[in-house]
């Protein structure tokens, strides 16, 4: 089971200071445990050119003032065995 410290945390909001199309239109913050931290900077040493997959999930959420947000979780992606073979029927 996964908690709180097992993921980054993302509250995107509607931009307020957005003039032209060129600005983004959600701005916020976020929280990334030290320990997803150590994940990602472990996994990004294993690969060629230092990336790292994420998974990520957004929820449509209104805050306790009303004011509508993104809540979106950042995950480093689960790694499948190398041996491990999808869709295999053990008969």
């Amino acid at each position: 089971m996964q908690n709180k410290d097992d993921k980054g945390l993302l509250w995107l909001y509607p931009n307020q200071y957005k003039q032209n199309d060129k600005h983004p239109i959600k701005t916020g913050t976020g929280e990334i445990p030290k320990a997803v931290l150590r994940t990602l900077v472990n996994r990004s040493k294993e690969t060629e050119d230092g990336t790292v997959k994420i998974q990520c999930a957004a929820w449509e959420r209104v805050s306790k003032k009303g004011n509508p947000y993104i809540f979106v979780t950042l995950d480093p992606e689960e790694r499948k065995p190398k041996d491990a073979v999808e869709d295999e029927i053990p008969f």
